[in-house]
Formats: structure tokens, C-alpha cells, sequence
């Protein structure tokens, strides 16, 4: 699956995956799809219902909140636990379990990648070390990105 973008059709694609597994596609699902598709920085629960808001649409935050959920185990965004907001998977299916994002914290700007074996490996040994059963290795770092750091 290639990466995606808002550019590249992530409603669509996303609209797609649901559909497969029989979930239904209502007008609140598309205007919430939409909201991430175009948003730059992870969202927020408030932020997602005022994105759909500003089209018409009402939704509440268990909504959105259940709605995300699903889109998670789906693979379809991530949360983003430093800024509590979910962001669109922009690597498709591309990327394993282990995955992490660059958060700038000037701009909010998130960059996807995939977390390089040696880490996740080191992860998941200090996990074990402490009896803890690791399920996946996510890693958020967050700094300032090459454009706002040129200022």
C-alpha cells in the first residue's frame, strides 16, 4: 500500500478498509475522516468536532473517540500521546508495529518513520528485563523541525 497523503485520497482509502469489514460509512465518518485528512498536526477530540461543526455536521467526543479507536486498530492513524491526538497513518502498510514520529514542537509538525530494529530490539529486551510484556514499540521524538529551526 503506498504512502498516503491528503493529496493521494486518505478518506478514500480509509472509507475503503471500512467499508471491506462491513463497518458503515455515515456522514459523520466522512466529515471525521476529512478533519484528519486535512489537518497538518495530530487532533484532538474538540479539534475533530469543530472541523466537522464548520461543515454542518454535529458529532460528540465518545464519537469521535470510539471512532478513532477503530481507525487505530485499523492501522489508519496513530495516537500521538504527547499532544493527545490522533494523527493519519502516512505510511501505509509499509510499516510494522514499530513505528515512530518527529514532533516539532515550533510548528506541529509530525513526521512518520519506521523505528529501526535495534531500537525496538532494545525496547523490547528492557521490557523483558523488567517482566514486562512488551505488545509494540512506539517512540515520539519531539524537537524542532529543519524549517522552523532555520527560523
Amino acid at each position: 500500500m503506498p504512502k498516503t497523503t491528503p493529496e493521494s485520497g486518505f478518506p478514500a482509502l480509509a472509507e475503503q478498509k471500512l467499508k471491506s469489514l462491513g463497518l458503515r460509512m455515515t456522514s459523520p465518518r466522512r466529515e471525521m475522516l476529512a478533519a484528519l485528512a486535512s489537518a497538518e498536526r495530530p487532533s484532538r477530540p474538540q479539534e475533530i468536532m469543530d472541523s466537522v461543526a464548520s461543515v454542518g455536521g454535529s458529532v460528540d467526543a465518545a464519537t469521535v473517540h470510539r471512532f478513532m479507536h477503530v481507525l487505530e486498530e485499523l492501522h489508519l492513524v496513530h495516537r500521538i500521546g504527547s499532544s493527545e491526538g490522533w494523527m493519519r497513518c502516512t505510511m501505509g502498510a509499509s510499516h510494522g508495529s514499530e513505528r515512530g514520529h518527529l514532533l516539532c514542537g515550533s510548528c506541529g509538525r509530525v513526521v512518520e518513520f519506521q523505528v529501526p530494529d535495534y531500537v525496538a530490539a532494545g525496547a523490547n529486551e528492557a521490557a523483558a528485563e523488567e517482566g514486562f510484556s512488551a505488545e509494540e514499540v512506539r517512540l515520539e521524538v519531539l524537537g524542532e523541525c529543519r524549517k522552523c529551526a532555520a527560523g
